[in-house]
């Protein structure tokens, strides 16, 4: 048996001017490809800063601007390049996306959480 041990680490990108903050709104965010915004590069570099003490061998995000630019703040400081990928992206929740999470559109969203197969309107089923 080997005395190898797995770790992942899985973490959320940084702010948008979609997800909150001071002024921010609070937005599905969904296949809107937003990028970070000043607060979510600080939020970044935090992150890479935890990550100083721990080993990494490999660095994945899904491919929007947002989650790249918080894998490539932690990649750059442990001299590794960063790996994009579509199968790690947000639900799609289609004509919600960039819309406000307010309890009439929650509502609507959480109604195609149950059944996962109903795909939300230019969007995807949860499953």
């Amino acid at each position: 048996m080997s005395d190898n041990v797995i770790v992942l680490y899985v973490c959320r990108h940084g702010q948008t001017s979609l997800n909150g903050g001071k002024g921010g709104q609070d937005c599905f965010r969904g296949r809107v490809d937003v990028p970070l915004d000043k607060q979510g590069m600080k939020d970044a570099c935090e992150l890479a800063y935890y990550f100083e003490p721990i080993d990494l061998s490999f660095v994945a995000h899904s491919d929007r601007k947002r989650a790249e630019q918080t894998a490539t703040k932690i990649a750059d400081a442990k001299d590794l390049e960063p790996h994009a990928t579509p199968n790690l992206r947000a639900w799609n929740v289609g004509k919600f996306s960039g819309k406000p999470k307010n309890d009439e559109n929650v509502a609507a969203v959480e109604y195609f959480v149950d059944p996962p197969d109903e795909r939300i309107p230019e969007g995807e089923s949860l499953n």
